[in-house]
C-alpha cells in the first residue's frame, strides 16, 4: 500500500467510523477514531510487541496518536494477511482490506476474500469510506502483487 493510500483509508475511515471524534464509544464497546474493539486492540498490541512497536493499553484507542499507530498496524496486517493467502497473481483489493478491517479476517477468509460475498452492512461501509476518499468506479488495488 503507498503512503499517500494509507494516509486517504486512515483519514476516510476516522471520518466514516466515528466521525472524526477520538472519544467515540460504539455501540459494542468499539472506542476511539477507528472504532477498535477490545479485541482488535489486543491482537493489534500482539502485533506491535512482535514488531518491536510501542504498546497502548486499549483506553488509548482514545488519543488520537495512539489510534493512529493501531490503525497503521492494523492495515499492515490485513494487507500483508490476506496478500499471503492470496494466489500470487491475484493483487490485494482496497475493497478486500476495508471488508477485513469491518466484518474481520475470519469472515473474508471463508468467502475467499470476495467482498461482493461480504455482509451487506460491509458492502456499505465500503461506499462510505470511497465516497469519503472521492472514489467513484471500479475496484482499486494496492500495489502488492
Amino acid at each position: 500500500m503507498t503512503t499517500n493510500l494509507l494516509i486517504q483509508l486512515l483519514a476516510a475511515l476516522a471520518t466514516v467510523e466515528s466521525g472524526n471524534n477520538p472519544e467515540a464509544h460504539g455501540r459494542e464497546g468499539e472506542r476511539g477514531l477507528y472504532q477498535f474493539t477490545a479485541a482488535a486492540w489486543k491482537d493489534c498490541t500482539d502485533l506491535r510487541v512482535k514488531m518491536g512497536l510501542p504498546v497502548y493499553p486499549f483506553e488509548g484507542a482514545h488519543t488520537q496518536a495512539f489510534a493512529r499507530e493501531y490503525a497503521m498496524t492494523w492495515l499492515w496486517h490485513i494487507e500483508s494477511e490476506i496478500h499471503y493467502e492470496q494466489p500470487r497473481s491475484q493483487k490485494v483489493s482496497v475493497d478486500a482490506i476495508l471488508s477485513a478491517w469491518n466484518c474481520g479476517l475470519t469472515r473474508m477468509r471463508k468467502i475467499g476474500y470476495d467482498h461482493r460475498r461480504a455482509p451487506r452492512t460491509t458492502r456499505a461501509f465500503i461506499t462510505r469510506v470511497f465516497r469519503q476518499m472521492g472514489w467513484i468506479g471500479p475496484v482499486l488495488h494496492t500495489d502488492k502483487k
